[in-house]
């Protein structure tokens, strides 16, 4: 999104598309990683040249739903106010299938456990940052 060249990870601001390179999809392979596959996508460049070897990553594996009641609530005050912030992402263990790769059936989050975070960096792959799930902080509403 608005780069001279792209970089191993795309987004989009269409819907939740995540578009990877030709890197990312090898470092999935050779890990033998679970819960992805893709689809090869043609990408140009701001100069219209065709950019080879992108591809649309799908996220096959899957949790259960996301359960809010569990996050932890903090209060910010920001510029327009007291905002309320649900502090983790949580869903129930039993739910997810066991890939490396998952997403919980709403809101777009992608999971990754941390072998594949991991390997990623060490690829020095650019374009993407790791968050912990308990880190991850949501906007509530406004309380003043």
């Amino acid at each position: 999104m608005g780069a001279t060249e792209p970089s191993d990870f795309v987004f989009t601001t269409l819907v939740q598309p995540l578009l990877v390179s030709e890197t990312v999809r090898r470092i999935l392979t050779d890990h033998h990683f679970s819960g992805w596959d893709v689809v090869p996508v043609e990408m140009f460049g701001k100069s219209g040249k065709r950019l080879p070897d992108y591809y649309f990553l799908k996220v096959l594996g899957r949790c259960g739903p996301l359960q809010p009641s569990e996050s932890d609530y903090v209060d910010k005050r920001r510029p327009g106010g007291v905002f309320r912030y649900a502090r983790g992402l949580y869903f129930e263990p039993g739910s997810w299938d066991g890939s490396d790769t998952f997403m919980a059936p709403s809101k777009g989050y992608k999971f990754v456990l941390q072998s594949v975070r991991d390997a990623l960096l060490k690829a020095d792959t650019a374009g993407i940052e790791f968050e912990p799930i308990t880190a991850i902080e949501t906007k509530i509403g406004r309380l003043s």
